[in-house]
Formats: structure tokens, C-alpha cells, sequence
């Protein structure tokens, strides 16, 4: 099923946009994000 491995994949990417969204936000505004 090719639909649910691109799905997966876009996912997958989105998870890791998030994750460095998060730690950038953290680095530099540390007591907004905590």
C-alpha cells in the first residue's frame, strides 16, 4: 500500500519539524515553553 507508507513517511516528517520547532523555541525562550 503505497498511501499508507507516503503517509507514514509525511507523518514521520512532521514529527521531526515539530521536535525541532520545540527545541528551538526551548533554546531560546526556555520559561515560555516550560
Amino acid at each position: 500500500m503505497p498511501s499508507l507508507s507516503c503517509l507514514c513517511s509525511m507523518l514521520y516528517l512532521y514529527f521531526l519539524s515539530v521536535v525541532t520547532v520545540s527545541l528551538e523555541r526551548k533554546d531560546k525562550c526556555p520559561q515560555k515553553l516550560w
